[in-house]
């Protein structure tokens, strides 16, 4: 999960809340919080994160793509 603590549209706690059921319930999970980052990851720097974020829950899940 990634949450941009800036984001207008869905209440940053939202994250928070299902961050700490899925540690009760002992489900394996990474939260990310993005700090100034709004619901859109509008900044460069936001989007960088989200995509390397999201190239590592893929190969974690997927595995490599060959020739990467």
């Amino acid at each position: 999960m990634l949450h941009g603590d800036s984001d207008a549209q869905v209440p940053f706690e939202q994250s928070e809340e299902m961050h700490s059921a899925l540690k009760r319930a002992g489900k394996a999970h990474r939260f990310v919080a993005v700090p100034d980052a709004d619901h859109q990851f509008s900044a460069e720097k936001d989007r960088a994160t989200l995509l390397r974020e999201l190239e590592a829950f893929l190969a974690d899940h997927l595995g490599a793509i060959p020739g990467h």
